[in-house]
């Protein structure tokens, strides 16, 4: 509130804007006992979270003493500035790596940030003698914020939809206090592809998956893509890297 204080006597419209001690803080005994203020003033703010009444004083000295304009970026206004902001060559070619490789995964966002965190990566994978573009791109390609309330009780392993709506609601995950919120936040997760229905293979068809999950009450579920059938007549065989991971773990273990 003694900031507010200042800030409303600065920013007075009539007459002298003279800011008084009184408004001071206690351990600014150096500065004058008043002045007058002829400054301008500019404040960015992301929002009006403030706690207590701090947000009504703050929007009303806004909307009686100056001005209010909302800016919002579309992606395609940030890659501009983006590019604007390179300046280097390997800057440049940084920034079009992240442009391309960006990828929403719930927590992250595409903004000035993530590219002066991009350069910072740079910078720890060149120093650390590896390859800043995979470093990039397992950043940019973190688990999204449901797997990680998933992956510790699920893990790779497979787990039947019953199974899981009751795990949903037993630890209140994602707000799921009722089975049917639990049913309602599966099918929300498979629709994402943050979950896979193990009998339906490396289907991706939305409305074919929506049409199984409408037939049947009782399904596998799991946080990898299930991998494709071989046919009899194909020798080769592929894993996924997590596929990898749990041969090792068992190799380790024995």
């Amino acid at each position: 509130m003694d900031s507010i204080n200042i800030f409303r006597a600065a920013t007075e419209t009539h007459g002298p804007k003279k800011v008084r001690k009184s408004n001071y803080s206690k351990h600014q005994k150096d500065l004058p006992d008043s002045f007058c203020c002829k400054s301008r003033f500019i404040f960015e703010m992301n929002s009006l979270n403030f706690k207590w009444k701090l947000k009504e004083e703050i929007e009303s000295l806004i909307d009686s003493r100056g001005n209010y304009k909302n800016v919002m970026f579309s992606r395609y206004d940030i890659e501009r500035i983006m590019r604007l902001i390179a300046k280097s060559k390997i800057e440049k070619e940084i920034t079009e790596f992240l442009i391309s490789n960006f990828q929403f995964v719930g927590w992250n966002r595409f903004d000035l940030r993530t590219q002066n965190k991009a350069f910072k990566i740079y910078k720890c994978a060149k120093s650390e003698g590896i390859d800043w573009k995979l470093e990039l791109k397992e950043y940019l390609e973190s688990e999204t914020r449901i797997r990680q309330q998933l992956y510790p009780h699920i893990g790779s392993n497979k787990i039947k939809s019953i199974d899981l709506k009751r795990l949903l609601v037993k630890a209140q995950i994602d707000n799921c206090y009722t089975m049917r919120t639990a049913d309602r936040r599966i099918r929300d997760y498979v629709l994402l592809q943050e979950l896979f229905i193990s009998e339906l293979g490396e289907i991706s068809d939305e409305e074919e998956i929506e049409r199984y999950m409408n037939a049947h009450r009782k399904y596998s579920l799991c946080l990898d893509p299930p991998m494709a059938k071989l046919s009899d007549t194909s020798d080769k065989k592929t894993i996924t890297p997590q596929q990898e991971i749990n041969q090792a773990i068992q190799h380790v273990a024995a």
